[in-house]
């Protein structure tokens, strides 16, 4: 119909302001079988939809020119069918006549017309200007233009809608929010959404409005010389590039939430997986972990609590092992929080964690008291085993001596047995053990049991012994060396009456060259086990002697294999992905970057590989010689501190722009493991040896204290990098300082504390250097993270400590010399073990600052000529001045 050219819309306006449609009744298109009332209807209405709202709101102004010919009468059906669909879309009618040779149109019911007989009249209602040639107006217009134009037009906004209405689409599902409650749900989650950006992103209609939408509205404003006067072309125009604008917007706005959302699913699947992990730990906890707590009891018999403490010793080890990979769980916990992204499921996360450290701490410290009681069982079976097996040598041998007459041997043998039944085994021993085992929960009904057996038989021994005639003389000098005639090799067994079982080595009697095959630990030894007997001839009875080795052993065997472990990942990590950042097609935000992703690795390895593995390997025999290794390495350490500063740019980096670089690599290498993974290690490794060296500190003795201090100072080295990682950390999130940081020695701690002064109080969080402290205001950032804003400082030279204040033991205080007494600053710490690590430190620093000023003072004095003689060495003199007057003449 539009093409028939006998209606158009040339973009022009009446005199109030409304779109002029021209319709040419003369034409004689109007014989067509298109033109029926329903399709001009149609085209009335499209007509009436070009122009923008505020012009469609009017109404058309319709011109018929019918000065030759009137329009048929579907023109005027078709006006009656518009005013029924859109009221306003026609407002008036105008139909210009030749009064002379044109009949009067009929009049139809419902439609106004006003009917001209002259341009002059017409321009009262339409002005000239406004008009097209055909009409005697000088409207510039063009109906084939006006055709292709609009064909190009439409085409390009039916796509630019359906692009619109794809991108809201797809903008809506990535801000829908599903169930994501396991790592798999997360990880298919971020899959679909993938797959739907990319079918978003490649969508045919999309690429080629990227591609060739900005030429398409330049060849469009290009055309304007044909279209000067048109106000409707204009309109089109800007309507399109709104269009235009809005769909790039919106496409920009998409990939934006969906990186922000593939960002914040590849949080969550991390957090997912931290939390499955978790729960598989806290799932071994509550079922075997606690299940072999409650069947770790002992049965009535030395045998069978050796049994149940080795076995016991084995799932501790066990036990430990799962400790330290829950530690390590823990700190990745911390560092996946760290990342910032807040919400429930963060807050659960956290949660989570904070109550599986605890979970965890207290069934290791359940464990540990599970140990010391089974330890205490053994101890009681293995006192009421000798005592028993003491009673019943002693029997034997009174039987075999009672018809004879007593020898000088035979009275030195009854006498070893009394002294032992006063020393060893006496009431008071018998007593000690008895409470011990009283004080045991699970097993000490069968101790007592055991007890009161060994009991018996030495009391019954007692009474026997005295019995016997006092022929012989009491001495108070060392019993005569000799073997017991009676050793137990020849006695056989006491049978299932007594509970347990003869032990060869633990029955014989402890006269002089006997010998025990295990050794208990100090602390169970009896209080009055040292007779004149024992101290002259015999040695402790030590009977966990080869289960500590065993243990010891142990502990070195993990330390060295979990250090060749270590030092292999680290060379994996230099031989294979390494390279990756020396190819040609790295991506540009990677180009680089190595020393961030990578931190010190290198020096790392470097250092593990060709010193402290080697050291390490040299301690299997000597294991408390580890403590050393470490104390010679002190300052190699330090890399750990640095690494753990670069970690969270490595972390920010690798998961914006590496993950899925070295995926590739990790793919082609077959490997479970990814590079974040092994870049963990060493944040990992660091708490391992925190972990090891308590474990080796626990096994060492009370004489070995030069091994204890040096495997204490050794754990200290280690657990102060640990922090110093963080208080480096902490040390470059210091915002408006003005005072040079790197000037004021080691940051050697940092904490959040009440600061009470002058009678105001308030939160500070306080670095302590070496030479400086320093109050700051802690900020969190709109991201998450913690800033501090300088707010003072003070020299350390310049202040004192008072190391204990008020009646909660939390506080200490602060203050200067040569100032008021209220300038005096209190600082509350959050807990006592808090207060007491900073009150030490500051103890340290200013005895070091006191001798140190010392030295100098000393050094000045020196140079000064004044040197340490008395004065009485200073001979008197007649060049002495201090008698004569000097005259000095000005």
């Amino acid at each position: 119909l539009l093409e028939l050219g006998i209606i158009c819309l040339p973009g022009s306006r009446d005199r109030t302001g409304r779109s002029v449609v021209e319709v040419h009744g003369d034409r004689k298109e109007w014989m067509s079988p298109l033109m029926s009332a329903q399709n001009v209807c149609e085209l009335l209405l499209y007509l009436h939809s070009i122009p923008r709202k505020e012009i469609q709101e009017l109404g058309m102004t319709l011109v018929i020119n019918a000065r030759k010919k009137a329009p048929p009468p579907n023109l005027y059906k078709a006006l009656l069918m518009a005013q029924e669909q859109a009221l306003h879309a026609v407002h008036s009618v105008v139909m210009l006549v030749n009064k002379d040779t044109c009949p009067r149109p009929e009049k139809y019911p419902g439609l106004q017309m006003d009917l001209v007989t002259s341009l002059k009249a017409l321009n009262k209602t339409v002005d000239t200007s406004q008009l097209t040639s055909d009409l005697g107006g000088r409207f510039t217009y063009s109906h084939s233009d006006w055709l292709q134009f609009h064909q190009r037009l439409v085409s390009f906004t039916t796509d630019l809608r359906e692009a619109d209405s794809l991108l809201q689409k797809a903008i809506k599902k990535v801000d829908e929010r599903s169930k994501l409650d396991t790592s798999q749900q997360v990880e298919q989650c971020i899959e679909e959404q993938k797959c739907s950006m990319k079918e978003v992103l490649e969508d045919t209609r999309l690429v080629m409005l990227q591609r060739e939408g900005g030429a398409v509205l330049a060849r469009m404003r290009r055309e304007d010389f044909r279209f000067p006067q048109s106000e409707d072309y204009r309109d089109a125009l800007e309507s399109a590039t709104v269009m235009y604008n809005q769909v790039e917007e919106k496409l920009h706005t998409l990939v934006m939430r969906s990186n922000e959302s593939l960002q914040h699913l590849d949080f969550l699947f991390r957090l997912r997986k931290m939390e499955s992990e978790v729960l598989q730990v806290g799932k071994w906890l509550n079922l075997e972990g606690e299940q072999m707590l409650k069947d770790s009891h002992t049965a009535d018999s030395l045998l069978c609590a050796e049994k149940a403490l080795h076995h016991y010793n084995l799932f501790l080890i066990q036990a430990k092992e799962k400790q330290g990979y829950a530690l390590s769980l823990v700190t990745e916990a911390k560092e996946i929080v760290g990342l910032g992204f807040s919400g429930p499921a963060t807050d659960i996360f956290e949660t989570l964690v904070r109550t599986f450290k605890s979970d965890i701490d207290d069934f290791m410290l359940r464990a540990q008291e599970r140990r010391k009681e089974l330890e205490t069982l053994l101890y009681v079976h293995s006192f009421c085993e000798q005592a028993a097996a003491l009673a019943k040598e002693c029997s034997h041998f009174l039987e075999n001596v009672e018809q004879r007459c007593y020898s000088a041997s035979t009275q030195s043998t009854l006498q070893m047995y009394e002294e032992r039944l006063d020393g060893e085994f006496s009431t008071l021993n018998f007593q000690a053990v008895k409470a011990k085992a009283c004080a045991v929960g699970s097993g000490a009904a069968g101790a007592m049991k055991v007890w009161n057996a060994a009991w018996v038989q030495c009391q019954q021994l007692r009474q026997d012994l005295h019995k016997m005639p006092k022929i012989f003389p009491q001495t108070n000098g060392s019993p005569r060396g000799h073997h017991s005639e009676a050793d137990l090799r020849t006695v056989d067994p006491v049978g299932e009456d007594g509970g347990f079982s003869a032990r060869q080595h633990l029955g014989r009697s402890l006269s002089e060259g006997s010998h025990t095959g295990f050794q208990l630990p100090s602390s169970f030894l009896p209080l009055n086990v040292r007779n004149k007997h024992c101290q002259s001839k015999t040695q402790p009875l030590q009977l966990n002697l080869h289960l500590d080795h065993k243990k010891l052993q142990k502990i070195m065997e993990e330390l060295l294999t979990t250090e060749r472990e270590y030092v292999s990942a680290l060379g994996y990590v230099r031989e294979h992905y390494f390279p990756e950042l020396e190819r040609a097609d790295v991506p540009q935000d990677l180009r680089g970057q190595r020393g961030i992703i990578f931190g010190n690795i290198e020096k790392l390895h470097d250092f593990h590989q060709h010193h402290f593995l080697s050291e390490l390997d040299s301690c299997v025999n000597e294991p408390f010689r580890v403590g050393r290794c470490f104390l010679r390495h002190k300052g190699s350490f330090a890399l750990y501190a640095l690494y753990s500063k670069n970690k969270p740019q490595s972390d920010a980096l690798f998961i914006s722009h590496g993950k899925a670089f070295f995926k590739q690599k990790q793919m082609k290498l077959g490997d479970k493991m990814d590079l974040w993974s092994y870049l963990l290690k060493p944040v990992q490794r660091i708490s391992k040896y925190s972990l090891l060296l308590k474990d080796i500190l626990a096994e060492c003795g009370p004489r070995q204290t030069k091994e204890i201090a040096e495997v204490k100072a050794a754990l200290e080295v280690i657990n102060f990098q640990l922090r110093h990682g963080n208080n480096l950390l902490a040390m470059d999130a210091i915002r408006h300082c003005d005072v040079n940081l790197k000037e004021q020695g080691q940051l050697v701690r940092q904490d959040e504390f009440l600061v009470t002064f002058r009678k105001k109080k308030c939160f500070r969080h306080i670095f302590l250097f070496q030479e400086l402290i320093l109050f700051s205001k802690t900020r969190r950032t709109e991201v998450g993270n913690d800033t501090y804003l300088y707010k003072q400082s003070f020299k350390t030279t310049d202040i004192g400590l008072t190391q204990n204040s008020g009646d909660t033991g939390l506080c200490f205080e602060i203050w200067f010399r040569k100032r008021k007494t209220q300038d005096t600053y209190t600082l509350q710490a959050v807990s006592p073990d808090v207060k007491e690590a900073w009150t030490g430190d500051l103890e340290r620093i200013l005895w070091e600052q006191a001798v140190h000023n010392r030295e100098i003072r000393m050094q000045e004095r020196v140079f000064m000529g004044i040197g340490n003689k008395p004065f009485m060495d200073i001979k008197p003199s007649e060049a002495a001045i201090s008698n004569r007057a000097v005259n000095c003449v000005l």
